[in-house]
């Protein structure tokens, strides 16, 4: 599994829904036409296929699962402008965040980049990330008083940049409540039976 299909199963962990996962033969099952008309058209994954139809790219699924919220653990939010804040920081997480970190995995994987990418994309995450400890310097979660799916898509779109980053240890003690909600996440029971 990689960390799109982490987060989305462990958004269905806290809603209390059951899921089962296909395995999906890379270039081959996602390249058939049905595929690429029903799932993804770019025969991306991972996709959820629900009764109604399927769904594609990893936040959209854990609205849905937030929205089938069968444990009440109220994942998107108790109000309306609980569920906008977490709407917000799902985008946050995505835009500020996941594109800049991409740079620490592609490195790790020997991917080439000139020196004016990596400062731009290093800089980029940090700014993103400063964004974010600001808010948590006041709160334990991203949106209202319980743990939503903005809280755990944050902490798995800042996983592999925490494990990454070559100076790790700077950078988690520069964004410790940043750290913190990240470990308050991994930590929790319904996230450590799922990993």
């Amino acid at each position: 599994m990689n960390a799109r299909l982490w987060k989305v199963a462990v958004a269905a962990k806290f809603a209390g829904v059951s899921y089962t996962v296909s395995p999906v033969t890379f270039n081959v099952d996602n390249m058939k036409p049905e595929y690429l008309n029903n799932c993804h058209p770019m025969g991306r994954t991972p996709v959820m296929q629900t009764d109604e139809g399927y769904i594609f790219e990893s936040c959209s699924m854990m609205r849905y699962l937030a929205r089938q919220d069968r444990s009440n653990a109220f994942l998107y939010g108790r109000t309306t402008f609980e569920a906008t804040q977490v709407d917000m920081w799902l985008d946050y997480a995505m835009n500020e965040l996941q594109e800049p970190g991409e740079f620490f995995v592609d490195k790790s994987l020997g991917v080439p980049c000139t020196a004016d990418d990596e400062a731009c994309s290093v800089a980029k995450f940090h700014e993103g990330a400063a964004g974010v400890e600001k808010w948590l310097e006041t709160r334990t979660f991203l949106a209202g008083e319980r743990m939503t799916i903005a809280d755990i898509n944050m902490a798995f779109v800042v996983d592999w940049t925490f494990r990454l980053c070559p100076d790790h240890e700077v950078f988690t003690k520069k964004y410790k409540s940043l750290f913190r909600h990240y470990n308050t996440v991994m930590n929790h029971p319904k996230t450590v039976e799922v990993l």
